[in-house]
This record gives C-alpha cells, structure tokens and sequence, in this order.
C-alpha cells in the first residue's frame, strides 16, 4: 500500500512528448528552378529590333519627313536668291541651302539609329540630294557675278555632274522596274558633301563679290578653295557615277 502512495498520478495538465513512430513527418516542398534556355542570337536581334520599333513611336518626326522637309525647301530656297528686293537674299539662300544639306545628314544618322531604314528612305534620299545639288548648281552657273568667274569651266563642270545624275536617275528607274532598290553609296557620299561645300561657298561669292570694288587676298584665297572645292566634287562625281554602274552592271543585263 505504502509503494502504491509514492507513485506520483498523472495530472490533465502532463501530456506525453513521446511522437508516434508511424506518423509521417511532413514533406517540404521544394521550389524547382527553372533552368533558362539559351537564347539564339536572332531572337535576341528581333527583341532589339522591337523595342527600337517601339522607341521609334515616340519620334516626332522621322528620317523620311526630313527628306520631304529638303525637297520642300528648294523653291524656298530659289525664291531668296531671285528675289533681289530682299536685304542679303543670296545669304539667307545660302542659309536655307546649308540648312537642307545638313538634313541629308541628320535623316541618314536617325534612319541608322533608329532602325527605320526603309525601301521608301533609300529610294528617296538620293533624289532629295540631286533635287538640291542640281537646283543650287543651276542658280550658281546662271548667275552673272560667277559666270563672269567662271568662265567656260562652268559649262564644263555643269554639265559633267548633271550628265552623272541623270545617268544615275536612269538606273535607278530601270532598278525599280525589276524591283531592286539602289541606295546610295559612300562614294556618291563623299561627292554630295563635296558638292554641298562648293555651290555653298559659291553663294556666298555672288553676294559678296558685288559688295567690293578691290579684292582682298582673303577673298582671293577663299575663292581659291572654292574651286578647289568644285573640282574635287566634280572628280568624285565621275569615280562615284562608274562605281554605280560597275556595281549594278547587273541591272542592265536582261534575262534569258
């Protein structure tokens, strides 16, 4: 009886620690990682293209409203350098010339940037640039102060560089027949720069050389570099006409 006193009785507040060996213990889920495919260099390329497509939304204007722009400035620009009723006209053509020359420029770098280079840009650019250069060569060759300059080599020169462009023309509709697109490449580049430099630099000596009764060295050096100027655009007039013909010989081949 004593034995059984000692024996401490379980209270409802005990409770057994002991875990049932049978009871499972529960699972953790474990988070598989998804491994990532490698992705092709032409996905990553059409990726690229879309966000600059999608960039390009937020444009104001574009590369082929800028070409429209320079052939939109050339009557303008003719306007000024008739219109001797105007203070400085020849200038502020020559300003309107520079400023549609540099569009030639600004539209190539967002086309290149931007990703918009399109059949229409590359069909039309070259024909914005021949507008300009042809309309600036003819107002500079009619005109008096620079004929009296000139000379014969003024006719020569003309008709040099507007025989180029109409040959070029040519091919270029003969392309478009057979549905090919020319661009333009880095030699018809450099010439247009040239070109653009000269005629530029010709405006200004019309209006300038009316101004003065005696020629100032200064003057004479910068009529210097003018034709220096105009000779070498007349040089890469020729390289870059051959050069187009050479390299779409192909054009004017028929097919069998």
């Amino acid at each position: 009886m004593d034995k059984e006193k000692n024996i401490p009785k379980k209270t409802k507040t005990q409770k057994t620690t002991q875990k049932n060996p049978k009871e499972k213990e529960p699972i953790k889920k474990v988070k598989q990682t998804k491994t990532k495919e490698p992705v092709s260099a032409d996905e990553t390329a059409t990726k690229t293209n879309i966000v600059e497509v999608k960039k390009t939304k937020k444009l104001i204007i574009t590369p082929n409203q800028i070409t429209i722009l320079r052939i939109l400035l050339i009557p303008i620009m003719v306007f000024f350098y008739f219109a001797d009723f105007i203070p400085y006209c020849k200038i502020i053509a020559a300003g309107i010339f520079l400023i549609a020359a540099a569009t030639d420029f600004i539209d190539g770098y967002l086309a290149r940037k931007t990703g918009l280079i399109t059949d229409m840009g590359k069909f039309l650019d070259p024909i914005a640039d021949k507008l300009l250069v042809m309309s600036a060569l003819v107002l500079v060759i009619t005109d008096p102060v620079i004929i009296a300059e000139w000379y014969i080599w003024a006719g020569i020169i003309a008709i040099i560089i507007l025989a180029r462009e109409f040959l070029v023309s040519a091919l270029r509709l003969v392309a478009a027949s057979k549905n090919i697109v020319m661009a333009a490449d880095k030699w018809g580049k450099y010439k247009t720069f040239f070109q653009d430099m000269a005629l530029l630099n010709f405006m200004i000596i019309a209006f300038l050389l009316p101004q003065m009764s005696v020629t100032t060295t200064a003057f004479n050096i910068y009529l210097i570099i003018s034709y220096i100027l105009i000779f070498i655009a007349t040089l890469l007039t020729i390289i870059s006409g051959i050069n187009y013909f050479v390299k779409n010989k192909a054009v004017l081949c028929e097919k069998k």
